[in-house]
């Protein structure tokens, strides 16, 4: 005969590593659910940019602000969610954004304007000249290097083995 069990069952955690596009709110419970960090990653950077600024969005940009050095505990308060916990506010960006699209940013940032918070400061550019036309020295192997990439992965945020665990903390120094 079975007996009833009224011990709630725990809601297993989803890891994630990488997300695209969500509220902070969710982000808070995401971070929340991956103590060593996530990456937020948008192919365009000026959309996340654009989102930030919205009105109905005010709170985003001083999140993702605390959320530079990677260490800070922060608790939200929703009433729809409750009290999410986050143990350290650890979160890497990456993206792109062409130069056209960036300077008004930049500019706002550093003549004083409504941008000078810090927010476009944090970001490391990195800029490809096209001066010369690509060619490639070699034929790719991308399948192969992708697979590469994705086997060594795992193994780098579990460990090898119990013992000499080597965790993957996605941080600023």
């Amino acid at each position: 005969m079975l007996r009833e069990n009224n011990v709630e069952a725990e809601k297993p955690t989803r890891k994630r590593y990488i997300v695209n596009d969500c509220t902070i709110e969710k982000l808070g419970e995401i971070l929340g659910e991956n103590p060593n960090g996530i990456m937020l990653y948008r192919d365009e950077i000026y959309g996340f940019l654009k989102t930030i600024e919205r009105e109905d969005r005010s709170n985003d940009r001083a999140f993702y602000l605390e959320c530079f050095e990677g260490k800070k505990r922060y608790q939200f308060d929703r009433i729809g969610r409750g009290t999410v916990d986050i143990e350290s506010t650890c979160l890497a960006m990456l993206g792109n954004i062409q130069p056209g699209v960036l300077r008004p940013y930049l500019n706002q940032a550093t003549c004083g304007g409504a941008g000078n918070d810090g927010l476009i400061s944090r970001f490391q550019l990195m800029v490809w000249p096209d001066s010369h036309p690509y060619k490639p020295h070699r034929k790719r192997r991308d399948g192969e290097v992708k697979q590469q990439a994705l086997d060594v992965l795992p193994a780098l945020i579990t460990g090898q083995d119990g013992r000499n665990r080597l965790v993957l903390r996605l941080m600023h120094k």
